[in-house]
């Protein structure tokens, strides 16, 4: 009876860790190739002592052999390893990873394309809530002033409030990580 061979990797495994090392390397290089700049800047520019300025310089450098390590393993697609497609690594893993951040900047969009929207009117056009608004503090109408205002947030309520809900169908695993403190 034969038995199976545990010590084999799947071929993108192997990849992946050639190419990790060799993005350790260059990173490697490239922090020790800049080291002598970073020494000059922190003993010439901000005026450190010897003795400081390698100490920086060390710190810098490890500091970039750091993020370079940490920038690599965030990025670089784990689910591969397992043998994940990149359609499914991208509706199971990018995808999800990235909606929060897309409806945080969705709802931030919103409001300041609005106000864009009704000063631009305000400035240059011909028709529009913009324009009534100008007119309308022109002639010192306030009540009119304030029902434009009031349309305008109503209509920014109603689109922000199906954005959130378009949010909470799509991001039910998330419980509103959008949401801004406080």
């Amino acid at each position: 009876m034969a038995t199976p061979d545990t010590t084999a990797r799947p071929t993108g495994t192997n990849e992946l860790a050639r190419s990790w090392k060799r993005l350790g390397r260059v990173a490697t290089f490239v922090a020790i190739l800049t080291s002598p700049i970073a020494f000059t800047f922190f003993h010439y520019q901000s005026h450190w002592a010897i003795g400081w300025s390698v100490l920086g310089t060390v710190v810098a450098v490890v500091a970039f052999r750091g993020l370079i390590d940490l920038v690599s393993r965030r990025f670089i697609p784990w689910p591969s390893l397992f043998g994940a497609s990149d359609a499914r690594l991208f509706w199971y893993v990018r995808l999800p990873w990235a909606l929060p951040s897309v409806f945080a900047g969705l709802k931030l969009t919103l409001i300041y394309c609005t106000s864009g929207a009704v000063i631009g009117e305000m400035i240059a056009a011909q028709s529009g809530l913009g324009l009534l608004l100008q007119t309308f503090s022109g002639q010192f109408d306030i009540a009119s002033v304030l029902a434009v205002m009031v349309i305008l947030v109503a209509v920014v309520v109603l689109l922000t409030s199906v954005i959130e809900l378009l949010e909470m169908r799509l991001l039910i695993w998330s419980k509103g990580s959008t949401d801004v403190p406080g």
